[in-house]
């Protein structure tokens, strides 16, 4: 059965990076009734984060967080700090765009302190989740966070060589101090 869920998880995702968005929630949407019936919460959670992904893909931000809340209840009970960090931030996101500030940033210092207790931690990781902050204190007018999480988020991007994070992260500073002008 888990092989079947698998190979369906696989052309989910497949289907998602096409533009297919409604193949990718018809598969999800098989895979999710499938491995209920399984059991396994390790599929389950994968299978939930990826339809949630796809609906945020589609700008439906509400029924995306509905399946993240349930892919982290369960990504909590399998004991993977590492999954969960990364199903926290997604989650985070989501909570930001439905203007729940309060708990996206819950969700996004609980995966940047799983992100950070890991040995060997994944600077891609800790830079989207710390733009994920970024992004927040930005909406909400916090200019001293925004600029100190912003230029975290470009040393981490730049350490990783991802260009477009740089850039994004360099132009919101640029914003920042152009709101305020050193006398």
């Amino acid at each position: 059965m888990s092989g079947t869920v698998d190979s369906l998880i696989a052309e989910a995702s497949r289907a998602r990076r096409e533009g297919h968005f409604p193949i990718a929630i018809a598969t999800l949407n098989q895979a999710i009734a499938l491995v209920r019936e399984t059991g396994s919460k390790l599929l389950l959670a994968q299978a939930l984060a990826l339809i949630a992904n796809v609906e945020r893909d589609l700008g439906r931000p509400d029924p995306a967080l509905t399946h993240y809340l349930e892919a982290v209840s369960l990504t909590r009970e399998l004991g993977d700090p590492q999954r969960l960090a990364f199903t926290l931030r997604h989650l985070g996101d989501t909570l930001r765009e439905l203007d729940s500030f309060e708990a996206a940033e819950a969700a996004y210092r609980e995966a940047l302190e799983l992100y950070r207790a890991d040995p060997s931690p994944k600077a891609l990781d800790i830079a989207n989740t710390v733009r994920g902050l970024a992004l927040l204190a930005t909406s909400t007018g916090r200019e001293n966070d925004a600029q100190r999480h912003w230029t975290e988020a470009r040393i981490l991007y730049e350490s990783v060589n991802v260009q477009e994070g740089v850039n994004e992260a360099s132009e919101a500073l640029l914003n920042i101090s152009s709101h305020n002008p050193k006398p």
